[in-house]
């Protein structure tokens, strides 16, 4: 009998696309990357809030990312709105960036000034595609085989196919695919 699939973040390449990247550079302080996070009360927030992506900065403090897909620029009500999260979070501002904004398009200059004020780091898709040919490095290469091994022992060759798959298509390809498990 094959067993269904579904559509993982509900049909949201970006973030999808992110979370693997940053999944595979963990030479490049990408630690313990989580996607779709639900914070709520019972997780210690004083609010119910949804963020895209976290990581541990080198194993440190969590950083939460916000991924915008957009046509046009970022607007500056996007970054307002995640400073808002960041501060019911309590995000300390001693960190070296409190957050990261990631999009696949360009940030206007008013993002940019607000993003420096808040040390939010800025990701965009010239960097986000960049990150992502750092993973066909010598470095990057061996922690995907070493992923993907584990993935064939969990999930068998399918589950490893998986997860390779993704990682040789076309960044364009990559930002457009909606992943499946």
């Amino acid at each position: 009998m094959y067993k269904k699939h579904r559509v993982i973040n509900d049909g949201k390449p970006l973030e999808q696309t992110v979370y693997e990247i940053y999944k595979d550079l963990p030479h490049l302080g990408y630690w313990n990357v989580v996607t779709d996070i639900q914070l709520s009360k019972k997780t210690g927030s004083s609010l119910r809030h949804q963020m895209d992506v976290s990581y541990q900065y080198y194993g440190g403090p969590t950083i939460y990312v916000e991924c915008k897909s957009r046509e046009s620029t970022v607007h500056l009500n996007n970054v307002a709105d995640f400073i808002v999260k960041l501060d019911l979070l309590k995000v300390p501002y001693l960190l070296p960036f409190r957050g990261e904004i990631v999009s696949d398009t360009k940030f206007d200059k008013r993002v940019i000034e607000a993003a420096k004020n808040a040390r939010i780091k800025l990701v965009d898709r010239d960097d986000l595609e960049k990150l992502s040919e750092q993973r066909r490095t010598g470095l990057g290469t061996a922690i995907m085989t070493y992923n993907a091994v584990r993935e064939l022992k969990k999930q068998g060759i399918s589950g490893m196919l998986r997860y390779l798959a993704p990682r040789f298509w076309s960044f364009e390809k990559q930002l457009s695919e909606k992943r499946y498990t």
